[in-house]
């Protein structure tokens, strides 16, 4: 029988809490902890992305391998991407580790409790969000101390 790809499992308490800077550049050590940790389950939807890339990657015929990305949020992928899958799925294709509070606000120091397993779309998504999030920050920002520029365009009035 083929396992649920959306389950309830609670989150295990990551065994290390902390990851000494020094042993960061392995990401292989990392992927195993988290996948320990989160047991391949997507944190935000609940796939379970680890029995997907397994149930994929045991799909001999590549019609096969769509129709079960298809039947899940992959489908929103792009043509180009869900090919790369289909054709040599990989397990780095189904989720990503996703640090909970961004490198970019400080996250890239934390240890494995800020880090959390997200499949491939929910990954995308959060991406985009962040960067969005990013660039209005940025704006914002390089605009401090600036005039509205549509105060340029209306008629004054004269005293």
């Amino acid at each position: 029988s083929t396992p649920a790809l959306h389950t309830t499992t609670q989150r295990k308490t990551p065994t290390t809490t902390h990851i000494p800077p020094w042993q960061t550049n392995s990401g292989s050590r990392i992927r195993r902890s988290l996948l320990d940790s989160d047991q391949g389950v997507c944190q935000l939807c609940q796939l379970d992305a680890h029995a997907l890339y397994q149930r994929v990657r045991a799909l001999q015929e590549k019609e096969d391998r769509m129709a079960a990305l298809m039947a899940t949020a992959f489908a929103k992928l792009g043509h180009k991407r869900l090919d790369k899958i289909v054709a040599g799925p990989k397990e780095g294709m189904f989720w990503q580790g996703d640090h909970i509070t961004p490198v970019s606000r400080g996250g890239g120091e934390s240890g494995m409790d800020n880090l959390r397993t997200l499949c491939t779309p929910c990954h995308e998504k959060e991406t985009a969000r962040l960067s969005a999030d990013r660039t209005a920050r940025l704006l914002e920002k390089s605009s401090k101390g600036s005039k509205d520029i549509r105060e340029f365009f209306t008629k004054r009035k004269k005293s």
